[in-house]
Formats: C-alpha cells, structure tokens, sequence
C-alpha cells in the first residue's frame, strides 16, 4: 500500500471592481503565493483606492516580497525554530512584513514616488500540514477551517470612521494594526481583500460565512477554480456599493497518492516548488510627466 502525502492545492485571482472599471482604471489589488514540498506561503494585499494606480504597484511590490522571503533560507530557518517552540511567531512575521516594508521604500526611493501613493494593506499566511501562522496590517479577511470549524481570525477592529484601515507604510502600523495569529491542523484557508468582506463574512461582526469557504475549498480541491475560473467566478459576483477590486486565495490541503501523481502535478515531491503572482501593474505616468511630455 502506498501512504497517502498530504499536499496543499491552491489558487489565487484579483479582478478589478466596476468603480476602477468605470474611470478606465485597473485592479489596485494584488496576490501571490507559492508552494514547496508541504510549505505554502500566501499573500494579498489592498491597494489604496485615494492613491489608484500608484498604490497597485504597492500592493503588487508588497506580495512579491513576502513570498521571496519565505522561501528564503533565512526565513525557513526561523519558521522551523518556530514550530518547535524555539521562536516566538510575532517576532517572525514582524521580521516578514518589515522586509515588505522595505521593498515600498526601496520602490519609492527608486521612483521618486512618496511612499504614502503606494499605500497597501497585506494578510499573509505561512502553512504547513501541521502548523500555521495568519498575519495581518489592515482590513481584508483570513479564514481558516481547523478540525472541521471554519472562522475567520485577526478581524480588525474599526473605531470611528469605519471606512478608514491602516497600511503597512502608515506610522504607527506596526503597534496599532499589526497582528499575529497561530493555529495547528489547518485545513484549508483563504486571504481576502475587504472587497469581498460583504459576500464571505457577516460584514457587521466579521464572522465567516461558512457556506461560502465549504464550496470554494472543495472546488479548489476538485481542480474546478483555476485562476482562469476564478477571474471569471469574481467577475460575475455583484459588486457591494463601493464597486471595490476583489481578490482571493484559497488553500486547501488534500491527501494524493503517490502512485497517481503526475508529471505536471506543481506540488508533486518535496523539491518541486511553484509560484504565482497577480499581474503586474502597468506603467504609470504621473499627470504632470503626462502634461510635459504633451
């Protein structure tokens, strides 16, 4: 008899909302995550609608880095002294949403952009068969289904003015918004950007709606939702009153036969390793560079 091996099936898609779509505008939203061996590392990340355009490359420039750090040696060196209760978690993902940080000022430095109009949220997940670690700057939803229960974690608390969230170059982020959350047996999971948060959680108390992940993850583990399908499923999902882009990636770990796999299976053997990344945003052009140059 061969064993089954326990594997992660994912996938991931940004659509823009019918506000962007309107003003002849792309998705300021953004996703990536990458697979290796039994390791799946996710991200998305949420643009700022103020600064559209510019704040697409901070949250394209903020998911890129985040999963090329996680599959770093130094990173996985830590994540392992983590999950044997060497390291605390928190001082792990500061170190990985810090690293993102950097990548914003390194692109505004290199642009002459002012790191407040590549504005981005990010949630992050870093998952084993075993173990999980959800990290969060900023609105959006993390879900997770854990030992058949499926809840959403780090709800951000809103105070007054309940359209405003924190972003990962805002002062203060990292004190007021950041957080850490820790979980074993996970699953399945899915990051979202809040453009969803009114079609997959009870918007009021942020509680998941259950119906809603069952059927994504067993779809995703039925290989229905493609990246392809999954565009084409968010674009057909009404928009809430905001008309906001929409991403989402869903994780879900599935057991495969080892006898039955195949040549092109991405998470096939313990070296294999895939990536997938949102679109890159297209080149922008500053109104006054524009007015110069006409």
């Amino acid at each position: 008899m061969i064993a089954p091996v326990r594997r992660w099936k994912v996938g991931g898609a940004s659509v823009a909302g019918e506000a962007h779509i309107r003003k002849g505008l792309g998705c300021d939203d953004a996703f990536a995550y990458a697979i290796t061996g039994d390791l799946v590392v996710a991200a998305v990340a949420d643009g700022a609608g103020s600064v559209t355009q510019t704040s697409a490359w901070g949250s394209y420039t903020v998911c890129d880095r985040v999963v090329t750090t996680a599959l770093g040696p130094e990173f996985l060196d830590w994540f392992g002294d983590v999950r044997r209760g060497e390291a605390a978690p928190e001082g792990l993902m500061e170190w990985l949403f810090q690293q993102a940080l950097g990548a914003l000022r390194a692109r505004a430095r290199d642009t002459g952009q002012p790191i407040a109009e590549l504005a981005t949220t990010l949630a992050v997940a870093i998952a084993t068969p075993e173990f999980a670690i959800f990290a969060q700057i900023g609105d959006g939803v993390i879900a997770l289904r854990q030992r058949d229960e499926v809840r959403t974690v780090l709800i951000e608390e809103k105070g007054e003015y309940a359209n405003l969230t924190w972003f990962v170059q805002s002062r203060d982020a990292f004190t007021a918004s950041f957080r850490v959350h820790t979980a074993d047996d996970v699953t399945a999971f899915a990051l979202s950007t809040d453009g969803m948060a009114y079609k997959i959680t009870e918007v009021a108390s942020g509680a998941a709606f259950v119906p809603f992940f069952t059927g994504a993850w067993a779809a995703t583990e039925a290989n229905k939702l493609g990246e392809a399908e999954l565009e084409a499923w968010l674009t057909g999902i009404a928009d809430d009153q905001t008309g906001d882009d929409k991403t989402v990636v869903l994780a879900v770990l599935t057991d495969t036969d080892t006898d039955t796999d195949t040549a092109d299976d991405a998470t096939a053997g313990a070296g294999s390793e895939r990536r997938v990344q949102s679109r890159r945003p297209p080149a922008y052009l500053a109104p006054a560079a524009a007015e110069v140059e006409g």
